[in-house]
């Protein structure tokens, strides 16, 4: 039973960061999208469910290639002082 709640829960999560990637998708008309957080590490057991929801939210766009950053959690903030150190 626990494993169907925790399969269950990664496809509801896939299905919201496929739905909210989808306007970003649409407007910035990407090439590639990289993931990267700690929640990237899982994107195996989401990525069904978030191209579901892509296709599903905007089914004449086009889906772009996905990846996972290989900084995997560590992406976000060294994002961030990249753009602190470029910026100032």
């Amino acid at each position: 039973m626990k494993v169907n709640s925790v399969a269950r829960l990664f496809d509801v999560y896939g299905h919201h960061i496929g739905v909210g990637l989808s306007t970003l998708i649409t407007v910035f008309e990407p090439a590639h999208v990289v993931l990267g957080g700690g929640a990237a590490r899982y994107f195996d057991l989401y990525e069904a469910e978030l191209r579901r929801a892509l296709v599903r939210s905007n089914p004449f766009a086009s889906v772009p290639d996905m990846c996972v950053s290989r900084l995997g959690a560590q992406a976000g903030a060294l994002g961030a002082a990249l753009l602190a150190q470029r910026s100032g």
